[in-house]
């Protein structure tokens, strides 16, 4: 297993091209994995700062329209509207 490289070090070594393909390619597959599975690791409690807030239409909001999302969470999102698709831009 080869060693953690400071990414100074790092950069200075790739500007230099002292860095083989197979290191590159390596380091770039570590960063995407870090990036990919950082997110699921976060397994915290639903605050309000992280409820679904709908940006929508009028009569979107109506809960024949998400049973299953009430019945999941146990309430409604929170909803604002707008009149058109300029309105939301």
């Amino acid at each position: 297993m080869s060693k953690i490289m400071p990414i100074d070090e790092f950069k200075d070594a790739l500007s230099k091209k002292a860095l083989s393909r197979r290191d590159v390619v390596r380091t770039l597959a570590g960063v995407g994995v870090a990036t990919v599975t950082t997110p699921l690791l976060n397994n915290q409690a639903m605050s309000d700062e992280d409820w679904l807030y709908l940006f929508t239409w009028n009569g979107y909001e109506l809960p024949e329209l998400h049973p299953a999302f009430t019945e999941k969470y146990g309430r409604e999102p929170d909803v604002s509207f707008y009149a058109d698709n300029d309105e939301a831009l």
